[in-house]
């Protein structure tokens, strides 16, 4: 191998490394900078490689994205679902409790007539004792 064959072989290989850090560094490749690099198949294999591998990613991406897409929708429409319950179970809740209140209130009124209903039986059976005593 000759100087110049070394030479080549050392541009060829610094313009595939300009391929790779145009690609890692979001530089599109265009025609006008990539036609001189057409002439070494490798380069145009690895141009092939790459961006097969960047229509991969952003198939993957675009996959991801809606895959996270429909799970938001999903956790979203069951937070509301959640709320809604949520709701209902307090208006539930303040229904019993109102009952709960209603049921205490007539506890006490029957105890106030029961304690009425006692008093009178006392007082009758006090009025009894003193008739019959008498």
């Amino acid at each position: 191998m000759n100087e110049n064959d070394c030479a080549d072989s050392q541009r060829k290989k610094a313009k595939v490394s300009l391929i790779f850090k145009q690609k890692v560094m979001e530089t599109p490749i265009t025609e006008e900078n990539d036609e001189s690099f057409y002439d070494d198949g490798r380069v145009c294999y690895l141009r092939r490689e790459l961006l097969e591998c960047e229509e991969y990613f952003l198939k993957k991406i675009e996959f991801y994205l809606t895959e996270f897409e429909e799970e938001k929708t999903k956790f979203t429409s069951l937070v509301s679902d959640l709320e809604r319950e949520l709701e209902d179970s307090r208006m539930a809740q303040l229904e019993l409790l109102v009952k709960i209140k209603n049921l205490k209130n007539r506890i006490v009124e029957l105890e106030g007539k029961t304690q009425f209903y006692k008093n009178k039986v006392q007082k009758y059976e006090g009025s009894q004792n003193i008739t019959n005593n008498s």
